[in-house]
């Protein structure tokens, strides 16, 4: 029996072709312009955080003075970098504290290496703060609520006028930020300059509402 032999392959049409060079272009356009694209800003992006929410999460409010900060040399399991600030309790707005606590926050510069994360609390020695905290279980550390909402720098007296530095983070609406359209500000705005006696009534009215009450 005689073999065949085997066809020889047929040459693509001139429509196949054309849609091959144009799919190579279109390939090469978008490579192109995410080369030429600026690489976005980074940034955290979060629910925000009202004074009552973080008052019900925290075990701790209290008004404190940065006295210290280091970098331990010891990473953590994923070779992560901790700063950790010392922080003299002045008031305690919840919750019982000792008149020391240490403050451990992700992110630091350990031998020439530095990792930052967009979002944190910039704090620094010599700052009045007031902080939302709360306690690791195992350890004498407590940790910030909610990056940079969980703190509340106090300005200098008479004023005594609170701020929130909340550079590095982004907020994204939720649905009770739909159902308060009417009285709505942009997401990124700090939340209405507040005195720090203004603050001392809503973290201990938040305190006194029954769990799951919105005062």
């Amino acid at each position: 029996m005689r073999a065949t032999p085997p066809r020889a392959p047929r040459p693509p049409s001139e429509a196949t072709v054309r849609r091959a060079v144009f799919c190579a272009a279109r390939r090469a356009f978008f490579c192109a312009a995410l080369l030429l694209a600026p690489a976005p800003a980074r940034a955290t992006v979060a629910r925000r955080a009202t004074v009552e929410g973080l008052t019900r999460q925290a075990d701790l409010v209290a008004r404190v003075v940065v006295r210290a900060q280091e970098v331990p040399k010891e990473r953590g399991p994923q070779g992560e970098i901790y700063t950790r600030f010392t922080l003299e309790v002045l008031e305690r707005l919840k919750g019982d504290a000792p008149n020391a606590l240490t403050l451990q926050q992700l992110g630091g510069t350990l031998d020439g290496v530095t990792l930052a994360v967009s979002g944190s609390a910039p704090l620094a020695v010599g700052q009045e703060v007031v902080l939302f905290l709360k306690r690791d279980p195992t350890r004498p550390l407590v940790y910030l609520l909610s990056l940079a909402q969980g703190a509340y720098f106090v300005s200098a007296a008479p004023a005594r006028l609170l701020r929130q530095d909340l550079r590095g983070l982004t907020f994204y609406a939720g649905a009770a930020d739909a159902a308060a359209k009417g009285a709505a500000r942009p997401l990124d705005a700090p939340e209405v300059a507040l005195t720090l006696d203004a603050l001392r009534a809503r973290v201990r009215a938040a305190s006194a509402a029954p769990v799951g009450v919105t005062p």
